[in-house]
């Protein structure tokens, strides 16, 4: 079968319109000294937790550092744990200058710290290590896993996320 003549189909537009306008008409305008308030302080917390997972995944890169190079021992294990503590560190801090990515980091974030919590565990209890060297060596990944839960949370859609981009941001790396 082949039509030989064009579909009629009325044009809604005008109808469409004027329900868009009327629906935005009925929900109101949001005060706009709350909405600033609102606004300014998620943006001081966005910030904020930004910030702290830039500066526990640069630590985190510092201390791997040393292992990647072959410094430490057992050369072969240390390459493979450190090339996927670096790629780790380098997610998280791409989390950090995008925060959207925080939300899908979260479970690899949160993983990481209870498997290093209860390895942890383990290697105390039979005193392969001090309890000392275990916090110190994964208390930031467990506080990382707590940063990068919050920021997720900041962004709980992507329709929260900042849309504006800037010229001079044109890659979109600060948000």
């Amino acid at each position: 079968m082949v039509r030989l003549q064009p579909a009629r189909v009325p044009d809604l537009t005008e109808a469409i319109l004027a329900a868009v306008a009327a629906d935005q008409v009925d929900s109101g305008p949001v005060p706009r000294a709350r909405g600033r308030g609102v606004a300014s302080g998620r943006q001081a917390l966005t910030r904020l937790l930004q910030a702290a997972v830039a500066a526990v995944a640069a630590m985190q890169l510092l201390v791997i550092m040393p292992i990647m190079l072959g410094i430490s021992a057992d050369e072969h294990s240390s390459h493979e744990v450190g090339a996927f503590a670096a790629a780790l560190a380098v997610a998280f801090l791409l989390a950090a200058f995008q925060p959207r990515l925080a939300r899908a980091y979260t479970p690899i974030a949160v993983v990481l710290a209870v498997c290093l919590t209860a390895t942890s565990g383990l290697d105390i209890g039979e005193h392969r290590v001090t309890v000392l060297h275990e916090i110190g060596g994964h208390f930031g990944t467990i506080i990382q896993a707590c940063l990068i839960f919050a920021l997720g949370r900041l962004y709980s859609s992507p329709a929260d996320a900042p849309s504006d981009r800037s010229a001079a941001d044109p890659a979109g790396l600060v948000a």
